[in-house]
């Protein structure tokens, strides 16, 4: 079957969602065996891999080779257009080289709807990267991810290795360079099935093979690109800039030559911290709302059989039941006049009575016009949900 959100639960069960986010997420990885190899079943299969390649104009790097015996040049299965030359891919493939699809959740549904599912429930931009490795293999050598992953084993069995942390929750832009970071000492060893789920937080290094005896291997990396507090703080920075000359002025004059006296200079820094931090305070509120709208606003529409949902639309009532679209990431709020709804991009607006009936309506995934918590009469209702269906925020089940 096909996931639908909430995702995060599915993946790390038995372990609930506040004990991992308490205990594990950013701090200690997570191994979720549940001895069910159908538990990802829907997600991704070696038949979708090979429908999605024999359907699909490739690029490099879109989809990769790697080998921890050697670097693999893009040249040696590309065109000089950069076009994936799938016969040189496939043969590299038998040599015990790991194809990387980078982001595959553009081109495969299910993998849209359980990334756009995590985004929704974590406020957290995901991508979803698929590492398909032949048996007697190894892709990576150990290393360290800039951003947590969530890897979920869809098919075949792959060794894991977990090391000493290496650096503690580092910003996305301090990316592993095995020149200046050592591998520590084994942490944990264990193999990962189909049906199981691994979390590891970012900084923790890592690397994993498949055994001859296992066959392939097929996972998918769910990469959660957060927002990190200095992202936060840069852009309270930039606003705060916008509002206060004092932070627009230059340098001293001379302020690198020797000899130069920076007590002034000094106190003009500590003014200009002290009036950021009593600004950045105030505005606390609007940084966060920035971030938070800029994640809905981006999250844009995908909505296939949508022909058939307005074809539909004049048989719809009181019974019928529909649900939230799975790629939808909305937001409602209180506006002066009106209820408002942000989602792909754009704002809708609706009575303030409709309040209620909207926030129910766009976290439901089964309901009927019955459900909803709300005065309107059955008319009001179904001119609410035809709404909605219209701008491919529920469809009809």
């Amino acid at each position: 079957m096909a996931l639908t959100y909430p995702t995060l639960a599915r993946i790390i069960d038995p372990t609930p969602v506040e004990t991992f986010l308490a205990t594990h997420w950013e701090r200690a990885p997570l191994v979720a065996r549940r001895a069910r190899a159908g538990w990802f079943d829907g997600l991704l299969s070696l038949t979708d891999i090979d429908r999605i390649l024999g359907s699909t104009d490739f690029h490099h790097p879109d989809v990769a080779l790697v080998d921890h015996r050697r670097k693999i040049a893009p040249e040696e299965y590309t065109y000089p257009s950069g076009l994936i030359d799938t016969v040189k891919l496939f043969k590299l493939y038998e040599a015990g080289a790991s194809m990387v699809f980078a982001q595959l959740e553009s081109h495969h549904q299910p993998l849209f709807e359980c990334v756009r599912g995590l985004e929704r429930e974590m406020s957290t931009r995901f991508q979803a990267n698929i590492y398909l490795t032949p048996a007697n293999a190894q892709g990576f050598r150990p290393h360290y991810d800039s951003h947590d992953v969530f890897v979920v084993q869809v098919e075949g069995t792959r060794h894991w290795m977990l090391y000493d942390q290496a650096v503690d929750t580092p910003l996305r832009r301090q990316e592993f360079n095995p020149a200046e970071t050592q591998c520590g000492a084994l942490s944990e060893s264990f193999d990962l099935n189909a049906g199981d789920a691994l979390y590891i937080p970012r900084g923790l290094m890592h690397d994993a093979r498949t055994s001859e005896a296992s066959g392939h291997s097929l996972h998918v990396t769910f990469g959660a690109l957060f927002t990190s507090w200095a992202d936060v703080l840069a852009e309270a920075l930039g606003r705060w800039a916008l509002n206060d000359a004092h932070g627009r002025r230059g340098l001293p004059v001379g302020f690198a030559r020797d000899g130069f006296d920076g007590t002034d200079a000094k106190r003009t820094l500590a003014e200009a911290l002290r009036r950021f931090a009593a600004a950045a305070e105030g505005d606390a509120k609007g940084v966060l709302e920035h971030f938070a709208q800029d994640l809905v606003d981006t999250r844009h529409p995908r909505l296939p059989g949508q022909f058939a949902q307005l074809q539909r639309l004049p048989e719809l009532s009181v019974d019928t039941v529909v649900g939230v679209r799975p790629g939808v990431v909305p937001r409602v709020e209180e506006g002066t006049e009106q209820a408002l709804l942000s989602c792909y991009g754009r704002v809708l607006g609706f009575p303030v009575y409709a309040m209620s009936a909207l926030r129910f309506a766009v976290s439901s995934e089964r309901f009927t016009a019955r459900d909803l918590p709300t005065e309107l009469d059955d008319a009001g209702r179904l001119v609410l949900l035809r709404k909605l269906i219209r701008e491919g925020v529920l469809r009809a089940l």
